[in-house]
């Protein structure tokens, strides 16, 4: 239209008010500049034309070439400016449709922007009320009939609040909703606009849609982005006429006015999920709090009944402060203090300088906390002292306590005083059994020895009668009157008793039985003394000479072995003393003998084709002490060799073996004494025992230093 404008000057005008607003946009050109051209180009056209009428009628004949010639660079000129004149009009008209262009966006915008004012808040705004008047204006704007605006939530799942209800109504897909899972998503062009984060159009029908779905003949899906990430989709759809670049470009301009208000309002939206599961967090927190508070203060007095009314012992102690925590009433009743003496002690006050197999607490302590430190639970035996000093073996089992300040160990303790004296009356006892096994092949010893004792002793007497008449006829030679002449009569009745009596025989044979009867009393009791030896009644570590007593323990058992084996020794005579328990050590290389001269029976039978070879050895190695026993026997099997040392296993017949032997002997050598007692063998060649004794011990060191 044309007026006035605020110049007073008449322009052509354009006028566009934005819906819901007092508010419009103008566009406006002066008429003025529009003529202008014109105006010039009719003043140029009449002045050349009066030129050359008064010109022409002046030098018309004169001055006809220059005239032409004149004329034509005039009309070239004229036609320029014609020219450049409709190009300006094309320039005017183009600015027209871009201004019109760019006040139907700015209407769009206008609009989608007025949605966000009336609603009053965008960002806590009902999804219903933002979608759903949203998406109205911008299907209007890009003359589409269909629709959807959503936004993708915290799990990547797309969201649409907003679909055109025609679109909600006319579809048949089965089990519809408003939610489109990411991983379902396949690759239509609005997943693919959204991972690519690019706009998609197409005004192809899209082949691609669920069966059910309404028809789609062309569309445009567009990302929302906001700082490199898509955060939600708009899609139009069936347009009338194809889309072009022109409604991309309105579209991208509409997201981008959408995008910092959606990516403000998801934000918020996580920002309030994250307040209510913070809250909801809390609230169960707190009643989990709770729960664990009184499940805590039931457990402690199920902790507290179950320990006091445990049936062993319990302490808890600090192993970095070096003091007592805790402790139940039969730890109490234990160490004979009351519960405040007790826990003032530290743990060293109920242990004993040595332990009875001369080890220092400290020593074993600092083996058994490094097993608890690695998650183990170790179980061994130990010393105890009570109030009164008294020495109390235990059984200990030791657990560490979990604990974020200190390290807590809860020490198991049982008394097994009662356990230790059967155990040594059960030892003692199979002593008194093996040296009942023993009885018969000793008394055999002893009664041959005895025998030619008795017979050379008889021999004595007999022969004693008969030079008893020479020693009378000496005695009455020797009483004779030395002033007088020896009587014949008295020479001649010595010289028949000297006849009568074989003084030569006698001569050679009383020697050759004295002699035997010293060595058959040396036999007895070299067999007594061996008894003696091997039955040694002490129970503790003392230097000992263990070749001897390996002695003392061959001849004790050789009615078992001579019959089937030889033995050969191989004792080193620079051996030192050996701290052991001389009784508990002999009976271990008698187990062994015995053993060794079973195996070996079963290879050659009686031994009257052949006999086997026990081979026995002490040497010194570093700080060890050696005892190699070996056999030629008929070896042990791989397959048991790892339980030859657990109680009562044994592979020989019924009566002939209790399965205790290698038992004791392993208990007595790793246990008793802190030795190895490993074993080697090869079926059908025979078995090799090596026991190896430490050459010091803390006990008996003190003791010698002490004397």
């Amino acid at each position: 239209m044309k007026g006035l404008d605020y110049r007073g000057v008449e322009v052509l005008a354009a006028y566009q008010p934005l819906q819901e607003t007092d508010c419009g946009l103008v566009a406006k050109v002066d008429l003025a500049e529009i003529q202008a051209p014109f105006n010039r180009a009719i003043l140029l056209a009449a002045g050349v034309i009066f030129v050359i009428i008064m010109i022409g009628s002046v030098f018309v004949i004169l001055m006809v070439n220059p005239l032409i010639q004149g004329l034509e660079i005039r009309t070239v000129k004229l036609a320029s400016a014609y020219t450049e004149l409709q190009k300006e009009i094309e320039e005017r008209r183009r600015t027209e449709e871009a201004l019109r262009e760019s006040a139907q966006e700015l209407s769009v915008r206008g609009r989608v922007s007025s949605v966000f004012l009336t609603l009053g808040n965008f960002i806590t705004a009902d999804d219903d009320e933002i979608y759903g008047k949203t998406l109205p204006i911008i299907l209007q704007a890009l003359e589409s009939k269909y629709g959807v605006f959503g936004y993708i939530d915290e799990k990547g799942d797309l969201v649409v609040p907003s679909m055109t209800r025609h679109i909600w109504e006319k579809c048949n897909v089965p089990d519809k909703c408003i939610v489109f899972p990411r991983h379902k998503w396949g690759d239509s062009t609005w997943p693919r606009a959204i991972r690519e984060m690019r706009t998609i159009y197409s005004n192809e029908p899209s082949t691609s849609i669920p069966q059910g779905h309404v028809p789609i003949d062309r569309h445009i899906s567009l990302p929302i982005v906001h700082k490199g990430e898509a955060i939600g989709l708009i899609q139009v759809a069936n347009k009338e006429t194809d889309y072009d670049e022109k409604d991309v470009g309105l579209l991208e301009s509409i997201g981008e006015t959408i995008a910092p208000v959606l990516a403000a309002r998801l934000l918020a939206r996580q920002e309030e999920n994250a307040r209510i599961e913070a809250e909801r967090c809390l609230i169960l927190a707190k009643e989990e709090t709770e729960t664990a508070y009184h499940s805590l203060r039931e457990s402690e007095e199920r902790y507290r009944t179950l320990v006091e009314n445990a049936p062993e012992a319990i302490i808890v102690f600090d192993i970095d402060k070096r003091v007592l925590v805790d402790a139940n009433q039969n730890a109490v009743n234990l160490f004979r203090y009351d519960r405040e003496s007790l826990l003032a002690l530290e743990p060293e006050d109920l242990e004993p300088l040595f332990h009875a197999d001369g080890q220092s607490p400290n020593e074993l302590m600092s083996g058994v906390t490094r097993g608890a430190f690695a998650g183990e639970t170790p179980e061994f035996e130990w010393t105890l002292l009570s109030a009164d000093g008294d020495k109390i073996p235990c059984e200990v089992r030791l657990v560490r306590l979990p604990s974020r300040t200190s390290r807590l160990f809860r020490a198991s303790i049982i008394d097994i005083s009662r356990r230790k004296k059967l155990e040594c009356q059960l030892r003692h006892a199979q002593k008194l059994e093996a040296i009942g096994q023993l009885a018969a092949g000793v008394a055999h010893e002893i009664n041959t020895p005895t025998q030619y004792v008795s017979d050379n002793t008889n021999f004595l007497k007999e022969v004693f009668g008969e030079i008893q008449p020479v020693l009378k006829k000496l005695g009455e030679l020797a009483n004779a009157d030395q002033s007088r002449p020896i009587p014949t009569e008295l020479i001649a009745e010595l010289r028949v008793e000297t006849e009568r009596a074989d003084l030569d025989y006698l001569t050679e044979e009383i020697p050759r039985a004295i002699h035997q009867t010293l060595e058959g009393i040396e036999r007895i009791s070299k067999i007594v003394r061996a008894m003696g030896e091997f039955s040694h009644p002490s129970m503790d570590k003392t230097a000992t000479d263990i070749n001897r007593g390996i002695e003392s323990t061959i001849t004790v058992a050789i009615n078992e072995w001579k019959y089937v084996a030889e033995i050969v020794t191989e004792l080193d005579p620079q051996l030192p003393l050996v701290p052991c328990i001389p009784g508990d050590l002999n009976q271990v290389v008698l187990n062994m003998v015995v053993n060794a001269a079973h195996a070996i029976a079963d290879v050659v039978g009686d031994g009257s084709g052949g006999k086997g070879t026990i081979t026995i050895s002490t040497r010194q190695v570093d700080e060890w002490a050696e005892i190699r026993i070996s056999d030629t026997g008929t070896g042990i099997p791989e397959d048991i060799r790892d339980r030859i040392f657990h109680p009562f296993y044994t592979t020989k017949e019924i009566g002939k073996g209790t399965g205790q032997g290698l038992s004791i002997a392993h208990a007595v050598v790793v246990h008793k004494h802190q030795g190895t007692l490993t074993v080697e063998s090869e079926v059908g060649k025979g078995t090799t025992f090596l026991i190896r004794l430490p050459m010091t011990d803390p006990v008996v060191v003190t003791e010698e230093v002490m004397a």
